[in-house]
């Protein structure tokens, strides 16, 4: 059996819309959890139907941003439904066919290493989106960040990847295998957004466990709303950088001279990018 784990912020309308989209286009999916995380009280798992399934609304009453919103919505799919597998799902995902649910665990039984199943995912823009691509720590606290100070230029579409074994895949649509999601320890909660992918794989490798790429199904992956104001992206930045430093500090074990010299690259990047937007601002 298999539980969807919905984290939801301020979009709860588009949650139960995506929730009766999944309930006529994935057979078997029978049980759903929404994890509010823009409840300022804790709210016990409270029970609804939606398309004839099931369907918990639950929250610790504060955002914890993707890993402990995530974290909470398996801890209660546990309780409640004790399913194998959680998706863990986004909620601005379309199907372009029927989502063959079978077809998309059958890897779980090919070989007891695989804890994580992504699918073929495709941006509006027709952008491939799965797997995912590790950048090496430096690449990660510098030019990751450098490049934002660079005259836009035309992104490289990815090479299209073969099934298989992966470094990661993406967040925003992925089936664990419940067992080793708990054994691993979940979600890394140290984190507030960005990174948990790669987080949770390094915890899988330490016990020989991976991910795996399924291009065999395949989802529409539209993204939420887009921050546009200079603030907004900033606040958005410095959060990446953050998980971004901890993902160094705490599974790379990077230097401590490193670490603080990212930080100070990392500030000359803000101000540059501040000063970039506010000279386009009065053009």
């Amino acid at each position: 059996m298999v539980s969807m784990i919905i984290v939801d912020y301020k979009s709860m309308d588009k949650t139960i819309k995506y929730i009766k989209e999944c309930a006529s286009n994935i057979q078997g999916l029978d049980h759903f959890v929404i994890v509010d995380n823009a409840s300022d009280v804790p709210i016990k798992p409270r029970k609804m139907v939606v398309e004839k399934k099931e369907v918990y609304l639950v929250s610790s009453g504060e955002n914890g941003g993707y890993a402990k919103g995530n974290n909470l919505g398996a801890k209660t799919a546990k309780e409640i439904f004790n399913d194998d597998y959680y998706i863990f799902s986004n909620n601005d995902l379309k199907f372009n066919k029927q989502f063959l649910l079978q077809v998309f665990l059958d890897p779980f039984g090919e070989d007891n290493r695989i804890a994580a199943v992504g699918p073929k995912m495709i941006g509006l823009d027709g952008w491939k989106q799965n797997p995912l691509v590790e950048l090496t720590w430096k690449q990660s606290l510098f030019s990751n960040f450098t490049k934002l100070l660079l005259p836009k230029h035309i992104k490289k579409q990815p090479k299209e990847a073969s099934k298989g074994p992966c470094r990661a895949v993406s967040g925003a649509f992925m089936c664990v295998d419940s067992k080793k999601f708990w054994e691993c320890g979940g979600f890394d909660e140290n984190t507030f957004l960005f990174m948990e992918e790669m987080i949770l794989s390094s915890r899988y490798s330490k016990k020989e466990y991976y991910m795996y790429f399924n291009n065999d199904v395949e989802v529409i992956h539209e993204h939420g709303d887009t921050v546009k104001s200079t603030i907004g992206i900033i606040n958005a930045l410095r959060t990446e950088y953050d998980s971004r430093y901890y993902y160094a500090k705490t599974y790379y074990h990077v230097a401590a001279l490193w670490l603080a010299l990212s930080k100070i690259h990392f500030e000359i990047v803000m101000a540059l990018f501040r000063l970039k937007k506010s000279i386009r601002g009065n053009r």
